[in-house]
């Protein structure tokens, strides 16, 4: 049985794949091996929430010993709760793979621990760079975009994940969100090209008049700048600090508006550009622009466009020692009886759980015995897990279980009615790479079957009188109304002194059980029968019958369980009585009188 479920088990963790990331630590649960990462956050008195953090991990060397998918699409974070987005910066499959994790809460001054899970080869890629930034645009196509038209004639062209912005005069896409005042934010393009004059990314103040800063390139040079007077997304820009000769604009834009007076950017070909102007405070949320203005027609071609939470200094990821996963996974099953009645129902409840100290996949297994004649179980997960909703018949079912949670099947068993012995079941549970304790990964229960019947019977000649030689023929009716059935049940039938010629048989037409063998027979009865629950048979019994006048002629018929418990004996018997009547009540009146 074990090597069935283990088989079971294999089949059913290749077929179950990666799981989503919408559980808590679900997305993890099948991963092999786990490397913590320490964020040292000690040199900033800031806390920080869903801050976008850069990690550096050797991932040639996890791909080389086998360890990792060589495109790092089994790679999963947690923050030791929850699965956490993630996406791959560059370099992987090299000693400096640069993934970027939004790590949901940093101390002042301190440090947190998030996890990196990998070693799934099932796994398919949750790499989420929409979830990890706080804006993210990678221009996959133009719907749901997360830029809107906020001035001019701009056209946007998306496809293949080039984002191409066009206009005329001028022109000016902004960010659908707004970015807090209280924090700093940097936006950062990745620019494939640009035409004609003055294409920029923008800072904007949401708040009308919508003044702003831009990293703005005309033909030759770069600059900050700064918007000039008037109101709107379209006004005019002048010079906020020196202009920079660039030799090409393909590469990395990147402006973060820090505060009042501090402006700084990044260009390629350029470096850092700085600006100290004081023109406009900032004092307000901000929306992230990009386009041209004022000076004719221009472009601008994206790869993708993204803002993250700027930290001073930023937090650093300090990779551990990786180590193999390890859950504790356990089962028990129970239907809290010992004793079980065929032909009725008994109800399991089978708890499979996860201990940790990892999240981990697992089959449960569960054989329920040949006397269950049908199966159907439900199942409800907790604490993150998930688990088949339904089903009927033994359970094999994948389930996934993040650290203390629980999947609790229930299934109901329908015993057969015929079934006898022990009602025994199993259950295991199961997860590739072993569990490190191994006791707890299997379980049983056994019931007594103790069958319980229902025997009754009817008896009647259709008449209440008899004649002093008479014949009659009693219709005796046999029943088992269960729950279980009936093995050898004893019919007795012996007739008294007053019946003579006895015979009997028994009729398949009227009934529903089998008739015994022979199914006829002389003198009285003395059977064995075997009645199913819900089924009858039906007895004729014929005899002659000499008594005298005023005698009450008699006749009993008894069923007995010999090898099951009854549940009720008051039915257990039937008599038939007729009372033995004179010739003469039927004389008409003219006999002569001696």
């Amino acid at each position: 049985m074990a090597s069935f479920f283990r088989g079971i088990m294999l089949i059913l963790l290749l077929a179950l794949g990666a799981p989503g990331a919408a559980l808590a630590q679900a997305c993890v649960a099948g991963s092999s091996w786990v490397l913590p990462i320490s964020i040292d956050n000690s040199s900033n008195a800031n806390a920080f929430t869903d801050l976008e953090v850069l990690i550096t991990v050797d991932t040639a060397t996890l791909i080389g010993a086998g360890h990792m998918n060589p495109d790092g699409s089994d790679i999963r974070f947690t923050d030791g709760i929850n699965c956490i987005p993630h996406t791959v910066d560059s370099g992987m499959n090299t000693a400096a793979t640069q993934i970027w994790v939004r790590v949901p809460s940093l101390p002042a001054s301190g440090n947190a621990t998030i996890r990196m899970y990998y070693g799934n080869a099932m796994a398919a890629s949750v790499d989420d760079p929409s979830s990890t930034f706080t804006l993210f645009e990678g221009f996959e196509d133009e719907d749901g975009l997360a830029f809107s038209n906020a001035c001019g004639s701009p056209f946007i062209y998306a496809a293949g994940g080039i984002g191409t912005i066009s206009w005329t005069t001028s022109g000016i896409y902004t960010s659908n969100v707004t970015f807090p005042v209280a924090n700093v934010y940097v936006a950062e393009a990745a620019v494939v090209g640009t035409t004609g004059t003055w294409p920029a990314i923008y800072w904007f103040k949401d708040a009308d008049p919508h003044k702003s800063y831009a990293l703005m390139v005309n033909t030759t040079q770069a600059r900050i700048s700064v918007a000039g007077a008037g109101s709107g997304f379209c006004t005019g820009h002048n010079w906020a600090s020196a202009l920079y000769n660039y030799s090409s604009t393909a590469g990395v834009w990147r402006i973060a508006w820090h505060g009042t007076g501090d402006i700084r950017a990044e260009f390629p070909t350029v470096g850092a550009i700085t600006s100290t102007d004081t023109t406009y405070v900032r004092d307000a949320d901000l929306r992230l622009g990009l386009g041209g203005i004022s000076s004719g027609t221009g472009s601008m071609s994206i790869d993708w466009v993204r803002a993250r939470q700027f930290a001073d200094p930023m937090p650093v990821g300090v990779p551990g020692t990786a180590v193999v996963t390890e859950a504790d996974l356990s089962i028990s099953i129970d239907d809290s009886a010992m004793v079980a009645i065929p032909g009725e129902n008994t109800v399991y409840t089978i708890v499979a759980s996860n201990s940790g100290p990892d999240p981990s996949l697992a089959t449960v297994a569960v054989d329920f015995p040949a006397a269950c004649a049908s199966v159907a179980w439900t199942c409800t997960a907790a604490g993150g897990a998930s688990c088949g909703a339904s089903g009927g018949g033994d359970i094999a079912d994948p389930a996934v279980l993040p650290v203390s949670a629980t999947a609790t099947y229930t299934a109901t068993c329908s015993i057969d009615a015929a079934a006898t012995g022990t009602l025994t079941s199993a259950a295991m549970i199961f997860r590739e790479g072993g569990d490190p304790v191994g006791s707890n990964n299997d379980d049983g229960d056994s019931d007594t079957l103790t069958p319980v019947v229902s025997l009754s019977v009817t008896k009647s000649d259709g008449r209440a009188t008899l004649l002093p030689t008479d014949n009659t023929v009693y219709a005796i009716d046999t029943r088992n109304t269960g729950p279980s059935d009936a093995s050898s049940a004893q019919i007795i039938d012996l007739p008294g002194p007053a019946f003579s010629n006895i015979s009997w048989m028994c009729v398949p037409a009227q009934s529903t059980a089998s008739c015994p063998i022979p199914d006829t027979g002389t003198g009285g009865m003395n059977l064995f029968v075997d009645l199913a629950a819900g089924t009858m048979l039906h007895f004729e019994l014929m005899a002659d019958t000499s008594a005298a006048v005023d005698d009450i002629v008699s006749n009993t018929v008894g069923i007995e369980s010999i090898n099951e418990t009854e549940n009720d004996t008051n039915d257990n018997t039937a008599s038939d009585d007729n009372l033995v009547i004179s010739l003469e009540i039927f004389a008409d009146g003219f006999e002569q009188t001696p």
